[in-house]
């Protein structure tokens, strides 16, 4: 199965749980049983692949790649003196030093693996560096590397080393903002050269309501005295503060040049002296005090759920098998009456669902023809405020194409993230609606089936799982930017400058309009999927929850129903076994309620 999230007593706790649920639940056949276990294993599996992805952020030039080589120990991502390639870079735990290139294009992904980091490093730098990529020529759109033996990684620490404020594509500060929403940590990293600037700052009020949790590190710290260090950390506190981070005593002065020398020469002096213990020490807390409890307690109350579940099956079966035939005959057709009532209130709600879901793509298309209007209008505006700054007469169309072919991508990943955020949030809110009805409709479900069979029932109210992104997705946009070279007519040679200019214009405009159709009907396109696909998975996640709830009451009612015509003997075999199994559920119940008592 291989490494794991460290054990904390929580996670331990979780675990033995998930075991103990599913051993309970080995020695039955019965098919309500044999899901409910498959469901226990899913959930232990998920809880073991638990990951923490954590992205490092700033400025290029600040020392990021320095400093995760710092973390792992070893030179495995390429540094430079000039900005490298805008490549997002994905730090896992393997079996092996690899790294995969994956690309924009249709081309199928490049897997190389050597026990020599170095020759890694080599591999890599042929795709991230600006010497052997210039302006990502290759395409490329992340690159994986898988690292051995490394504690860090091992404890299912994801590092994502992205790209840099200011580097060679300004459009990839708007792809990170876009990407930081799947990770749960961020470190931030900041230099004394100089302490922190203007596009930082920008950048930061955008990221912090993104990233869960975020760190900063001061790094080169080597460059100063203790004195000079000091003046920066405050420095540092106060310009964050007036940017509404509280950052005080949180910033980790490093030296990522000593801290990854140490580790090569196994030097420990330098390497406590290079502040990076520091970050590695909290980073380990944060991972199991604050993730693992969050993701523990999401997993023990599934748990409780699952077991309420099962205990209000076992408790209908031994009900059924108890009571005279002629009553159970009656309570059984009884039950059935009511399933097809509420079976009738499940399609009421997919009906209103399918008007909803018809209703926010009309906004889509209205939203979208505005969002076109106002991008036209944005473009062309830049436009006349180059003529008008430009000293020239003539329009110089060429440096407008290049000025604008610059601007498209940036203001369209602006765009990306407004209209995601917005749409997100429109059907957030509806799904939520139809999500109180649906668990109503299951609940009553349970509750007919408890009150009918005159057996008790508790469901528990589950927080906002912690979802568990395997490894997060970065998508870039291919925004078109390219200007179709339209050669001048030879008349425009001979027309006077005003009709000209006029010709220019125009030509400008129609290829506006072209560029702004096609890059809003990309991520028009991108939107509609996504909301085609939240509303699908509603409607699944209700069919799925309605069918459990029947299986799960009626089922265990059926299965009654049969017992009885078979041999007495067996009847009183299966109602010693179900009680069990009562008893040992209760008990568990009990033990994870206690369990969530100490960890709120």
């Amino acid at each position: 199965m291989g490494a794991y999230i460290t054990p904390s007593p929580v996670g331990c706790d979780c675990l033995t749980f998930l075991d103990k649920a599913v051993s309970l639940l080995d020695n039955f056949e019965d098919s309500f049983f044999i899901k409910e276990k498959k469901k226990l294993l899913s959930l232990r599996n998920r809880f073991l692949q638990g990951r923490l992805n954590l992205a490092v952020l700033g400025q290029f030039k600040r020392g990021k790649s320095s400093l995760l080589n710092a973390l792992l120990g070893i030179d495995i991502l390429p540094t430079s003196v000039i900005p490298l390639t805008a490549i997002p870079t994905f730090l896992t735990s393997g079996d092996i030093y690899s790294a995969r290139i994956l690309f924009d294009s249709e081309k199928s992904d490049l897997l190389f693996s050597h026990n020599n980091y170095q020759k890694v490093r080599e591999f890599i730098a042929e795709f991230v560096t600006e010497e052997k990529n210039p302006r990502n020529e290759k395409k490329v759109r992340e690159v994986v590397i898988s690292i051995p033996g490394n504690s860090l990684l091992e404890k299912k620490i994801v590092f994502i080393d992205t790209p840099g404020i200011g580097s060679t594509y300004k459009h990839n500060t708007e792809a990170t903002l876009n990407f930081l929403p799947q990770c749960d940590a961020a470190f931030f990293v900041i230099s004394p050269d100089p302490p922190i600037t203007e596009a930082e700052l920008d950048f930061l009020r955008s990221v912090k309501e993104k990233v869960p949790k975020l760190f900063f590190v001061l790094n080169k710290a080597d460059y100063l005295n203790e004195e000079e260090k000091k003046d920066i950390l405050n420095f540092l506190e106060a310009n964050l503060a007036k940017s509404g981070i509280d950052v005080k005593g949180k910033i980790f002065p490093v030296s990522a040049k000593h801290a990854l020398e140490a580790k090569l020469n196994n030097d420990f002096d330098l390497l406590k002296k290079s502040g990076v213990v520091a970050i590695e020490k909290h980073l380990i807390e944060f991972l199991a005090n604050e993730k693992n409890n969050a993701l523990a307690k999401a997993i023990a109350i599934k748990i409780l759920n699952s077991l309420s579940g099962i205990l209000l099956n076992v408790d209908l079966k031994i009900k059924s098998l108890k009571m005279p035939f002629e009553i159970l005959e009656k309570k059984r057709i009884q039950f059935e009456e009511k399933i097809k009532e509420l079976t009738i209130e499940k399609q009421a709600i997919l009906d209103i669902l399918n008007g909803d879901n018809k209703r926010i793509h009309h906004f889509l298309e209205e939203y979208s023809a505005s969002l076109r209007e106002r991008s036209e209008t944005y473009f062309e505006g830049i436009v006349k405020e180059l003529i008008a700054s430009s000293s020239k007469k003539e329009i110089n169309e060429s440096n407008i194409r290049e000025i604008l072919a610059e601007k498209i991508p940036v203001f369209f990943e602006k765009e990306m993230r407004k209209t995601t955020v917005l749409f997100e949030d429109k059907v957030g809110k509806l799904l939520n609606r139809h999500k109180e009805k649906a668990n109503r409709l299951i609940s009553s479900l349970k509750e007919i089936a408890a009150n009918l069979f005159e057996v008790s029932y508790t469901e528990f109210k589950e927080d906002r799982f912690f979802e568990l992104i395997q490894q997060p997705y970065w998508v870039t946009y291919k925004w078109n930017a390219t200007f179709n070279p339209i050669p001048p007519n030879i008349v425009d040679k001979m027309l006077p400058l005003k009709v000209k200019n006029n010709r220019i214009l125009n030509r400008l405009k129609q290829q506006i309009h072209t560029l702004t159709v096609s890059n809003i009907e990309n991520l028009r396109w991108s939107i509609f999927q996504s909301i085609d696909k939240s509303f699908r998975s509603f409607e699944r996640v209700l069919e799925d929850g309605f069918q459990t709830a029947v299986n799960l009451t009626y089922g265990a009612v059926k299965v009654a129903f049969v017992k009885r015509i078979e041999e007495k003997e067996k009847v009183k075999n299966t109602l010693k076994n179900l009680e069990k199994v009562r008893i040992e559920l209760e008990a568990m119940l009990k033990e994870i309620k206690g369990f969530l008592e100490k960890i709120d």
